[in-house]
């Protein structure tokens, strides 16, 4: 439970956002945003050769999101 209270409380552009969480019995269900895109592992392998300018906005993101959860 204490990180679904941390990820309620993010609040970063790189970092999902969740709406709210409902419990049942069996279940802890998530409402999050849909997210475009895939799977960067995925956008990585279609590519072939994935080159230094592609991966720098990427580990910018990564390293922002980062950033913020250390703080």
């Amino acid at each position: 439970m204490n990180e679904l209270e941390v990820l309620r409380r993010m609040n970063h552009d790189n970092v999902i956002r969740m709406y709210e969480c409902y419990e049942s019995k069996k279940y802890i269900h998530l409402l999050l945003p849909y997210l475009e895109g895939g799977e960067l592992f995925d956008r990585i392998k279609s590519k072939g050769l994935y080159k230094e300018n592609d991966a720098i906005p990427v580990m910018r993101n990564l390293f922002s999101a980062l950033e913020y959860l250390a703080e």
